[in-house]
């Protein structure tokens, strides 16, 4: 009863406070964004069947999973993405630094939060449900800082309501997190220390850590506030520059499929898997993808542009002259003579690549190289004479014949000239159209619409040539070469083509398959009154609460007061309930949930619990200084890591029970409650640092006035 009233009067301070804007703003998460789970420093080990959407990793330590478990994202584990990820994460935490209102260690339990910046200056911890009710602001911002480690209790829940969105919760975390078997968590954590999901809990949001393991059993991880990154570019053909052409380009490939990218550098937009960036001036370049979301991919391997190629001095070269036996002349280049190099005397074949060329006739000839890098050197002008002007050359000879007379014998008749026709040219291979068989006509037409010269014949077997118009109808499934003949009996090369079966045929129309779409589950509607027994006394066992069926609902969520416990009927209208020796009074809230959402929350069904004698009641006077007078019992001690406080009073008073140190600071409040008479109060006190030992005192204080003091030793 002590705690619920406690976070009820919270909960309603905070409804009376204005929602005013306290300069509170988002962190900036960088790389991480697009992570689900990563730890800068720590190892990261998956258990079971988990589910994560979204990207995970770790920048320094071992790396198990996936599988087990499954995941839709990326692995990235001491890469250049984990790199950057690990500083990002550093500034985020830092980034949440920021002032707010002071609330409670304890969260949860219905408690309301408004938009704003929370802080609770030590180790905290949830249980049952924490509501964010964004006020009808979809830009709500919620900052939450807990000032110590943080761990929820078992089916505990973090509810948005009224427009508020995971993607504007953050929790700073300063020590280790626990998320219990059951919970569902929202929000994005930056947490200063480990991150341990336990069996069968949901992390709605991202788990970042500065440094800390990360583990997770059986799990569901959504970020759905993540920039998926696409992929980086994929470096295909680079062109280098060349004598002529200063600059260079690349080919790359493997950009997203879907909508609009930006590559960078050169911030060219454009849609497609690939594209040509052009005008790349001699250096090293690595390139990004930015998709339509906005997402930035990791660099492209590393494009060398070199220098361009400077141009080539004109080749030196050696000659040898046309002679009065020999009528060619022969180029000899002596220089430039690098590997890769190619000449020509026309300054356009470049297939010589030893610098000789024989053969040369007569004339006047521009001698150049080309290198590797296409550069092409200045001309060197060579002249190759004419044998008649070359000095002791005798002419060529006067061939005369003295004929004999025409009575000897001998004697040749006149001449019959004939004509040699050149060789028939064969036509060229056919073109063709083709009619494919369809759902309804087996086979096929072949058309021939090249050659159509007069005398051509066809054949689309190669040996019957019978067929003069080119149209082949009635052709069955198969392939075939088609042929032409020309009137010179000539044939020409085939042209192969294949008249596919009708069942492949385009058109064709599928026996139907029917399918029903389902309308939208709809939102669960508002409970009605909870019914169930009002006043109960402590370790009351099997009293049932239940709810009349809620409209569209599968599930049922209930929330029950401290120190109770559902042992039938979970997630139905209808629950049986025991409750402990220690529950206190409170309320039982119930909400319906399906698939698509869960539904708003009952009005609260309020129970007393009552001491109503389970022989903790003690017998004692008036106020004194004997610690029996006042029923306060302390045990053991000295203590190790836990300490009790047992106090029973005779009368209503306000109660105050305090640690200090030896010299006088204060350690900690145990207790500070109005009690009721002859109610029975149990208190714990745990160290928060179990490696400090020594003497401690505590103080007892009833109604304002100081009636009892003690010596503590913690070992």
């Amino acid at each position: 009863m002590k705690s619920t009233l406690r976070l009820m009067l919270t909960t309603v301070i905070l409804f009376l406070i204005p929602n005013i804007n306290f300069g509170q703003t988002a962190p900036t998460l960088g790389t991480t964004s697009s992570f689900a789970l990563f730890t800068a420093t720590g190892a990261f080990s998956v258990t079971g069947a988990s589910s994560v959407t979204g990207n995970v990793g770790t920048h320094v330590g071992a790396f198990t999973g996936f599988p087990p478990g499954t995941l839709v994202g990326q692995i990235h584990v001491a890469d250049p993405v984990s790199t950057q990820a690990a500083t990002d994460v550093a500034v985020a935490y830092n980034d949440l630094t920021q002032s707010g209102t002071v609330i409670l260690v304890g969260l949860g339990n219905g408690q309301i939060l408004l938009p704003g910046v929370y802080q609770t200056g030590a180790a905290s911890t949830l249980n049952g449900n924490l509501t964010l009710d964004g006020g009808g602001d979809p830009n709500a911002l919620f900052i939450i800082r807990i000032g110590g480690a943080f761990a929820t209790g078992a089916s505990s829940t973090v509810t948005l309501t009224n427009l508020a969105s995971l993607c504007n919760v953050y929790w700073q975390i300063g020590g280790q997190f626990d998320l219990e078997t059951g919970s569902v968590f929202r929000g994005t954590l930056v947490v200063d220390g480990p991150i341990h999901l336990l069996g069968n809990s949901s992390l709605l949001g991202r788990g970042l850590s500065t440094a800390g393991a990360i583990s997770l059993d059986n799990n569901v991880v959504t970020n759905s506030c993540a920039c998926v990154a696409p992929g980086a570019p994929t470096v295909s053909t680079i062109t280098q520059p060349t004598n002529v052409v200063e600059t260079g380009s690349v080919v790359l490939k493997g950009l997203p499929e879907t909508g609009t990218w930006t590559v960078n550098p050169c911030g060219i937009t454009g849609t497609g898997t690939s594209t040509t960036i052009s005008g790349l001036k001699a250096g090293t370049y690595n390139f990004t993808v930015t998709n339509a979301a906005g997402c930035t991919s990791s660099a492209s391997a590393n494009v060398i542009i070199t220098t361009q190629s400077s141009t080539l001095a004109a080749p030196t070269v050696t000659l040898i002259q046309p002679t009065c036996l020999v009528t060619t002349g022969t180029i000899t280049v002596m220089s430039p003579k690098e590997i890769g190099m190619t000449y020509s005397i026309d300054n356009s074949t470049y297939i010589n690549t030893t610098g000789i060329f024989t053969l040369v006739m007569p004339g006047t000839y521009t001698v150049t190289s080309k290198n590797s890098k296409g550069g092409i050197s200045a001309g060197t002008i060579v002249t190759i004479r004419n044998t008649e002007i070359l000095i002791g050359c005798v002419s060529a000879g006067t061939t005369v014949t003295i004929n004999a007379p025409k009575i000897l014998l001998g004697c040749i008749s006149t001449g019959t000239i004939v004509t040699i026709n050149t060789q028939p040219v064969p036509p060229k291979a056919p073109a063709i159209t083709l009619i494919q068989p369809t759902c309804i006509e087996a086979t096929g037409t072949i058309t021939v619409v090249s050659p159509t010269e007069t005398g051509m014949t066809y054949s689309i077997n190669g040996s019957t040539y019978t067929n003069t118009t080119g149209i082949f109808t009635l052709v069955p499934a198969g392939t075939y070469n088609i042929t032409s003949k020309n009137s010179n009996e000539c044939i020409s090369a085939g042209t192969i083509v294949t008249i596919k079966a009708s069942e492949i045929s385009w058109g064709c129309v599928s026996t139907g398959t029917i399918v029903t779409i389902n309308t939208q589950p709809a939102i669960p509607a508002a409970p009605d009154a909870i019914k169930g027994t009002a006043a109960i006394c402590n370790g009351q066992k099997g009293l049932i609460f239940s709810v009349p069926v809620i409209t569209n609902a599968t599930d049922y969520v209930w929330t029950l007061l401290t120190g109770a416990t559902i042992t039938a009927g979970a997630n139905t209208n209808s629950i049986t309930v025991d409750f402990s020796d220690i529950s206190s009074s409170g309320n039982i809230t119930v909400q319906g949930s399906n698939s698509c959402a869960t539904g708003t929350v009952s009005a609260p069904f309020k129970v007393v619990v009552n001491n109503c004698g389970n022989g903790h009641q003690r017998n004692i006077n008036s106020w004194a200084t004997s610690q029996n007078e006042f029923g306060l019992k302390v045990y053991p001690n000295p203590f190790t890591d836990h300490l009790c406080f047992e106090l029973q009073l005779e009368k209503d008073a306000k109660v105050r029970l305090e640690i200090f140190s030896i010299k006088g600071y204060k350690v900690a409040t145990v207790f500070s409650e109005n009690v009721k008479a002859f109610n029975y109060y149990r208190m714990e006190y745990t160290p928060e640092n179990n490696n400090s030992t020594g003497v401690l005192m505590y103080r007892l204080i009833i109604d304002k006035q100081l009636v009892l003091t003690g010596k503590l030793i913690h070992k």
